[in-house]
C-alpha cells in the first residue's frame, strides 16, 4: 500500500457508481469508507481532494485499501494458526505458522508482479480486495465445521457465505462447495440423515438470505425490489461465440433473431467466433489455441457487439425509458438468447468446456502458459499422492480433510467458471495459497514417523 496507494481499474467505476449490474456489499462498503471520511472532515473544518474518484474523498478510498489490507493480514495470520494447529510436530508448527501466512500474502501480491497490474488485490478497488480473504476464511471454517459439526462452527460458514454472495454471486461455488463437501462427509461418516436435511436447509436460508438483501437493497436504492442486471451476459457470450449463422432459425422472437444475426456477423466479420480459429488452423485446434482465442475476444463479443447491438434496439423499441430500464430489458434478452443457444452445439460446448477445465485448474496453482502447464500436472500429481499416503496412515484426520476440501474446490470452481466464461487468473487464485500450505504441511508430515 505504501508503494502502490489506491489502484483503480475499469471495473472500479461501476463498484463506486453503485451499478445495477454490481452486487450490494462493496459498493456499500465503499459508501460507507466515505461517509466515515466525511464525517472527520466535517469535525476537522478541512475537506480532502477528490482526485482518484469524483464524489469520493481521497481519504474514503485510502480507507477501504486499509481495510482490506488489514483484512488480508488477518487473513494471513488465521490461515497460519490453522495449519500450526493441524500437526503434532512441534518445527513444523513453527515451519507452517510463517509459511502458510507468507502463501496467502504472495499470492495477494501476484497481480502487482505476475501479472504486472501494479498493484496487489488488497490495494485495487476491486472485489478481489475482500473475496479473496473471505473465501479463504470460508474454507478454514467449513474445514473446522466438517471436523465437528458444531453449531459455533455452522454460524461461521453461514455468516460468510452471505458475505461471499452479496459480494460476488460468480462465487456461488461456495455454496455448491458448502453442500456437497457436507452431504459427502454426511454420507462417508454415515451420520445421522437429518445432518444432511440441516446442510441443505441451512444452504437455501443463505442463499435466500441473500436474496432478500439484495432485493432490499435495490428496492432502498433504485425503487424495485430486483437482482443485479447482467448476470446472464456471461453464458450469453459464451454461447455467441460458439454460434453459427444458421442458429438464428432457433430463435422464435423475431426481433431477437435478427438482433442475433447482427451480433454474429459484426463477431464473425472481426474474427471473434469458435470458426474462426477452427477455419483457421489447418488441422484440430489445440487446447492453448482455443482458449487463448476465447479469452481474447470474450469481453470484445460482450462490451462492442452484444451490448451496444441489444441496447440501441432497446432504446430505439422503447424511447423515454431510463438507463435502469434498459438494463432490466438487455439481462432479459441475454436470458432468452440463452435458452434458444444453450443446445445448438452441444459438441463445441463440450470441448470449449473440457479446455477451460483443465485451464482453470492450472491458473488455480499456477499460470496457463506451455512451460508451465507440465509443472502444474506433476504438482498435482504429486499433492494426490501426499494426500493418498496421509489418508492410508491415518495419522492425521484433519489435514487429509483439508487437502480433499482443497482439491474438490479447486476441480469444482474450473469445471463451473469453465462452464460459463473463461477462467482468468483473477477468478481461479483463491484456493492457490491454501494449496501450497497444504502441500508443504502435507509433504513435512509425510516424513513423520
Amino acid at each position: 500500500m505504501y508503494f502502490d496507494g489506491v489502484k483503480l481499474y475499469p471495473d472500479s467505476t461501476s463498484y463506486l457508481t453503485a451499478d445495477s449490474s454490481r452486487e450490494p456489499l462493496y459498493p456499500l462498503v465503499l459508501k460507507a469508507c466515505a461517509a466515515v471520511s466525511r464525517f472527520f472532515e466535517s469535525i476537522s473544518g478541512r475537506t480532502g481532494p477528490q482526485t482518484l474518484f469524483s464524489g469520493y474523498p481521497d481519504t474514503s478510498l485510502y480507507l477501504a485499501v486499509i481495510l482490506q489490507s488489514v483484512l488480508c493480514a488477518f487473513t494471513a495470520w488465521k490461515t497460519g494458526r490453522f495449519y500450526s494447529a493441524l500437526s503434532k510436530n512441534p518445527v513444523i508448527r513453527h515451519v507452517l505458522f510463517y509459511l502458510a501466512p507468507g502463501a496467502v500474502c504472495f499470492t495477494a501480491l501476484l497481480n502487482r508482479f505476475a501479472a504486472q497490474r501494479a498493484s496487489a488485490y488488497h490495494t485495487c478497488i476491486l472485489t478481489e480486495g475482500i473475496s479473496y480473504p473471505l473465501v479463504i476464511l470460508f474454507m478454514i471454517s467449513l474445514c473446522g465445521f466438517l471436523q465437528s459439526f458444531r453449531k459455533k462452527q455452522a454460524a461461521y460458514c453461514a455468516v460468510l457465505l452471505l458475505l461471499i454472495l452479496l459480494l460476488r454471486k460468480q462465487l456461488m461455488v461456495c455454496l455448491l462447495v458448502y453442500v456437497s463437501a457436507g452431504l459427502l462427509t454426511v454420507l462417508f461418516r454415515r451420520y445421522p440423515v437429518k445432518r444432511a436435511v440441516w446442510i441443505i436447509l441451512s444452504a437455501a436460508a443463505v442463499f435466500a438470505a441473500a436474496f432478500l438483501l439484495e432485493g432490499t437493497y435495490n428496492r432502498a436504492l433504485r425503487g424495485r425490489f430486483m437482482q443485479h442486471t447482467g448476470g446472464s451476459e456471461g453464458m450469453c457470450c459464451t454461447l455467441v461465440y460458439l454460434s453459427d449463422g444458421e442458429d438464428a432459425s432457433r430463435i422464435s422472437d423475431p426481433g431477437l433473431s435478427e438482433n442475433f444475426r447482427t451480433i454474429h456477423r459484426l463477431a464473425e466479420e472481426q474474427g471473434f467466433l469458435y470458426t474462426t480459429v477452427e477455419n483457421a488452423s489447418s488441422g484440430r485446434t489445440s487446447a492453448m489455441e482455443l482458449t487463448t482465442h476465447f479469452a481474447d475476444n470474450f469481453d470484445e463479443i460482450g462490451f462492442h457487439i452484444l451490448r451496444p447491438v441489444f441496447l440501441e434496439t432497446i432504446r430505439s423499441d422503447n424511447p423515454g425509458k431510463s438507463d435502469l430500464d434498459a438494463m432490466i430489458l438487455l439481462s432479459e434478452k441475454e436470458k432468452q438468447l440463452n435458452k434458444a443457444l444453450l443446445a445448438a452445439h452441444p459438441g463445441r460446448y463440450f470441448r470449449l468446456w473440457q479446455m477451460n477445465f483443465v485451464k482453470g485448474a492450472v491458473n488455480s496453482i499456477l499460470r496457463y502458459h506451455r512451460l508451465l502447464n507440465a509443472a502444474a500436472a506433476l504438482l498435482f500429481i504429486l499433492y494426490g499422492a501426499l494426500l493418498a499416503l496421509g489418508a492410508r496412515r491415518g495419522k492425521n484426520g484433519p489435514l487429509c480433510r483439508m487437502g480433499l476440501l482443497i482439491l474438490w474446490t479447486v476441480l469444482l470452481n474450473s469445471a463451473v467458471v469453465g462452464a460459463v466464461i473463461y477462467p482468468q487468473p483473477r477468478y481461479m487464485i483463491y484456493m492457490m495459497p491454501l494449496f501450497y500450505s497444504q502441500l508443504a504441511a502435507m509433504f513435512m508430515e509425510s516424513g513423520v514417523k
